[in-house]
């Protein structure tokens, strides 16, 4: 079972830092990056919830990558609010599929309670950011996302001593 746990947590901070890894390229010429990398993380989650073994996480990495650029490429865009709106539910849906996939193929349960909370704990700062590459720097990306991590990360540790991570572990 801890095998599992740990599995699914270096999964989670693997998707994570790839998402939200540093840069600070010159802007280019998309029409509106800010909706491109929305369309970008779309299209990563509809992938996850398909997944259905740990192994097809890896698969999503090139559109990770991706993703990535999108950031670090237009960095220097600035964002309206419809386009941290958009960027922030893109994050939330991506997070909410990724970390309700991880639990379904270790075969536990998460609750919704703990999965808003890890949710809005890493999207919470979408709402400060006046550009797109202030996404890598965001409290909820790189060096305070170490934070983030090992919250998600104590999260699930914790879940093991929760009476309801009990009846899952004997449900499966």
């Amino acid at each position: 079972m801890k095998t599992i746990k740990t599995v699914f947590s270096v999964a989670l901070i693997a998707m994570i830092m790839a998402l939200t890894s540093c840069g600070n390229k010159a802007n280019t010429t998309a029409d509106n990056p800010a909706e491109e990398f929305v369309a970008s993380l779309d299209k990563i989650t509809k992938e996850i919830k398909s997944f259905n073994s740990d192994e097809d996480f890896q698969k999503i990495q090139p559109l990770m990558e991706a993703a990535d650029k999108i950031v670090t490429d237009n960095s220097t865009y600035e964002l309206n609010d419809n386009d941290r709106e958009a960027i922030k539910e893109a994050l939330s849906n991506f997070y909410r599929a990724a970390m309700t996939k991880s639990f379904e193929i270790a075969k536990q349960e998460i609750s919704d309670d703990e999965l808003n909370g890890m949710v809005s704990m890493i999207t919470a700062s979408v709402n400060d950011i006046k550009t797109l590459g202030q996404l890598n720097q965001a409290p909820s990306s790189n060096g305070a996302l170490e934070f983030s991590e090992s919250e998600v990360v104590e999260s699930v540790e914790d879940m093991s001593d929760d009476s309801g991570w009990e009846k899952a572990e004997k449900k499966n």
